[in-house]
């Protein structure tokens, strides 16, 4: 089984550790500091995991727009550090039936991994959804609920105004851990490895020293860098001690 539950991190509002299930009330969040951050004993966050991503098994709020989400610490794409460990928090990007994102990949695999694993799973939650036809227009805001994930048509609703408050709409966020450690990994695994002057590499997990791990199967590097050493066209050395960022690559 993939799928686990782990309590970890505690939400602050204007630096006050809270209960999740404190702020499912009507809260007033507009205007204060929302954030993720370490561990506080009787505060801690229960999270869904499967593969190297987590969201939080209930909403960690409710009565938020997606505007209060994007001028605080929950817009997209921010990084986040937890008990010394970063994260990428962002929120679900969903596609389209025919064309499943890997957000929607993970939420399939998690409901054929552990039934009934959300809390408040009909509570509406914020998410973005690619363009169906142009990449590379904007996302379309939407709201989506859990409890329809199993279904041929999930319930997703795109929003005409982005300061929507209701007490039915909540905040799941997404976390992505991007300083996996590689000696608790198994050989064989997809990675993502920023490493060195900005440069990015995808491919498999080979041999783990002290000093270096081996990335084998190449299918993309960005860049040379002093810091990556090939053996063949497939094949790259990457000393450690320059790795940035070290994820699993989701095949997106």
């Amino acid at each position: 089984m993939e799928t686990k539950l782990k309590k970890f991190g505690t939400l602050f509002i204007d630096d006050k550790p809270y209960q999740t299930s404190d702020i499912i009330v009507p809260t007033e969040l507009d205007g204060r500091k929302v954030e993720i951050g370490d561990t506080v004993p009787g505060f801690e966050i229960e999270w869904v995991e499967n593969h190297g991503i987590y969201i939080p098994r209930m909403p960690l709020c409710s009565h938020v727009s997606y505007q209060d989400l994007w001028y605080m610490s929950g817009k997209d794409g921010i990084r986040v550090s937890i008990d010394h460990d970063l994260y990428e928090m962002r929120l679900p990007t969903l596609g389209y039936p025919k064309k499943p994102s890997p957000d929607d990949r993970w939420f399939e695999a998690v409901k054929a991994d552990v039934e009934d694993v959300w809390l408040m799973e009909g509570m509406k939650i914020w998410a973005e959804q690619e363009p169906e036809e142009d990449p590379f227009h904007c996302r379309n805001v939407v709201l989506f609920t859990l409890g329809r994930r199993d279904r041929r048509c999930p319930e997703i609703r795109r929003v005409g105004s982005k300061d929507i408050r209701a007490a039915n709409i909540g905040w799941r966020p997404m976390l992505e851990c991007i300083s996996l450690d590689p000696e608790q990994l198994a050989p064989g695994t997809p990675l993502r490895v920023f490493f060195g002057s900005h440069t990015s590499a995808y491919g498999k997990l080979g041999d783990v020293t002290l000093y270096d791990i081996v990335l084998e199967e190449l299918y993309s590097i960005s860049q040379y860098d002093p810091a990556g050493s090939f053996i063949d066209r497939k094949t790259v050395i990457i000393d450690r001690s320059s790795i940035q960022y070290l994820r699993y690559d989701r095949g997106e």
